[in-house]
C-alpha cells in the first residue's frame, strides 16, 4: 500500500492478540541526533543494485548468535532456541505448517524470502561456540531504553545478535514481546543493531508459537519491513497507514483472526486485507508477500547488511555451508623431535579439507611449504629434512579451524 509516511524507527511488539504494541522512545532519541533519518528510511525499498543483483534462486545465509539473560537460572533452554530457529527458517522459507491455510486472495503472492539463519560456530576470537550464550545478568529484566542493554553484542556487521532477556518493560511500565531497529537507523556496527525477544515467549516451549512469530516479525523490521497497517505501533486506528510495499492492501491491522470475509474487507469493500501477514498482529500470521521479500533482499544487498552473508564472513563466523563441526585443537604432534633427516607429523581433522603446512625459521623466512589434501580423522605426513639446515624452526599448519604451531629442532650428529 502507498498512502503515507514513515515516522517510527524502533518497532516493538506484543506477541499475544488483543494487546497494544509499540514504543517510539528510541526513535525520538535517534531523530534528535539525526533528523535526516526519515528520508533515509523512506528509501529502504530502493536499495537494490548497490552491490550486486538479487538472484531469484539465491539463498542468503545469516550467522546468528543468541544471548540469553537470566537472574538465577535460565527458564529458556538451548532446545527452546533451536526449535525457535527451525520455525524461523520455515517462516522465511515458506515452509511453515499453516501455509495451506492462507486465504486464496494471497496464496499466489505468498513468497519465500530466500533467507536462512544458522547458528554461528565461531565467536569473534575464532573460538568454537554453540551460537547460544547464557549470561547470569542482574539486568536480565530489561528496561527498554536502559544504557546497560546490548552489552554482550558481537560485531553486528558480522553476526545477527538476538537478545533474550527475561522480560522487556517499556518506559510507561507496560511489557512488550520484543523490538528491533530498522536498517540504517543506527551507525554501522552499533551494538544496539540487534533483535530483542522476551524470554517469557520462549521458556520451556510454553509460548513458543508466539515466540517464533514475534522473532519472525522483529526480523522483518530488521530487514526493513514496516507493519502492514503503517508506521504506527498500534493497530485498528484507521486505514491510511503505509508500509511502502505495493502488494499489501490498505488495512487497519488485526489483533484477532477474522472469521468472515466482511471482517477482513473493512477498509475497501471487496478488497481483502492481509491479516495473515507476519507484519500484522493477528495470531494467524503465516506469510510474507513478494513485495516484502524483495524489499528485504534489497536491504540485504545494500551496504547496510551486505557483509553478513559474504563467503568471507560465513567462514569467519562458522556459518559457511555445508555446516562443519568447529574444532580448534587438531592434536598436532611431531616425532621424532629433534630429528636429523625426516620426521613424522600427525594431526586430526573433523572433515576432509586442504591444509597448508610450512616450516619457518626464527627470522620468519619460510623454508618449506606444501598444500595437503587431508582427510577426516587422523592424518600422517612424512616430512623430509635432508635439505633443511640445522636449527630451530616453527612448524605451522593452517586449517579451517585456524593455525596450529609447534617447535621443531633439526639437528644432525649426536643427540
Amino acid at each position: 500500500m502507498r498512502w503515507f509516511f514513515l515516522s517510527v524507527i524502533v518497532l516493538s511488539c506484543f506477541a499475544s492478540s488483543g494487546q497494544r504494541c509499540g514504543a517510539d522512545e528510541g526513535f525520538k532519541e535517534l531523530l534528535k541526533k539525526d533528523p535526516a533519518l526519515i528520508d533515509k528510511l523512506k528509501n529502504l525499498g530502493n536499495l537494490s543494485g548497490l552491490n550486486r543483483p538479487v538472484g531469484t534462486n539465491e539463498t542468503f545465509i545469516i550467522p546468528v548468535v543468541f544471548h540469553v539473560l537470566y537472574l538465577d537460572s535460565s527458564e529458556v533452554s538451548e532446545i527452546d532456541i533451536r526449535l525457535c530457529l527451525k520455525d524461523l527458517n520455515d517462516n522465511f522459507g515458506k515452509k511453515n505448517l499453516h501455509f495451506n491455510e492462507i486465504i486464496p486472495e494471497f496464496k499466489g503472492i505468498a513468497d519465500s524470502a530466500g533467507i536462512r539463519f544458522v547458528l554461528a560456530s565461531k565467536d569473534p576470537a575464532g573460538n568454537c561456540t554453540s551460537g547460544i550464550n547464557f549470561y547470569e545478568d542482574p539486568a536480565a529484566n530489561w528496561e527498554e531504553l536502559s544504557p546497560t542493554n546490548f552489552s554482550h553484542t558481537w560485531n553486528s556487521r558480522q553476526y545477527l545478535n538476538v537478545y533474550v532477556p527475561q522480560s522487556v518493560k517499556k518506559a510507561d511500565g507496560s511489557y512488550i514481546g520484543g523490538y528491533a531497529y530498522l536498517p540504517g537507523s543506527l551507525p554501522p556496527g552499533d551494538q544496539r543493531d540487534a533483535i530483542v525477544v522476551s524470554g517469557n515467549l520462549l521458556k520451556n516451549g510454553e509460548n513458543l508459537f508466539y515466540g517464533k512469530e514475534t522473532l519472525t516479525h522483529e526480523l522483518g523490521h530488521w530487514f526493513g519491513l514496516l507493519h502492514v497497517f503503517g508506521y504506527v505501533n498500534e493497530a485498528q486506528i484507521d486505514c491510511y497507514g503505509d508500509d511502502y510495499v505495493s502488494d499489501t492492501p490498505p488495512t487497519r491491522g488485526f489483533y484477532e483472526c477474522p472469521v468472515s470475509q466482511k471482517d477482513y474487507q473493512f477498509c475497501q469493500p471487496g478488497v481483502s486485507e492481509n491479516f495473515q501477514n507476519f507484519m500484522d498482529y493477528s495470531y494467524c500470521r503465516m506469510m510474507f508477500t513478494q513485495g516484502q521479500t524483495q524489499r528485504m533482499r534489497n536491504v540485504l544487498t545494500s551496504t547496510i547488511r551486505n557483509n553478513l552473508w559474504t563467503s568471507e564472513n560465513l567462514a569467519f563466523t562458522g556459518g559457511a555451508e555445508p555446516l562443519r563441526p568447529c574444532v580448534t585443537n587438531i592434536n598436532l604432534n611431531v616425532f621424532p623431535n629433534p630429528s636429523a633427516l625426516k620426521t613424522n607429523i600427525t594431526f586430526e581433522l573433523p572433515y576432509a579439507q586442504t591444509v597448508v603446512m610450512n616450516l619457518m625459521d626464527l627470522d620468519g623466512r619460510i623454508v618449506f611449504e606444501d598444500k595437503i589434501g587431508a582427510t577426516a580423522g587422523w592424518n600422517l605426513y612424512n616430512l623430509s629434512l635432508a635439505e633443511i639446515p640445522q636449527g630451530i624452526y616453527i612448524l605451522r599448519i593452517k586449517t579451517s579451524a585456524g593455525t596450529s604451531t609447534m617447535k621443531l629442532l633439526v639437528r644432525r650428529g649426536f643427540f
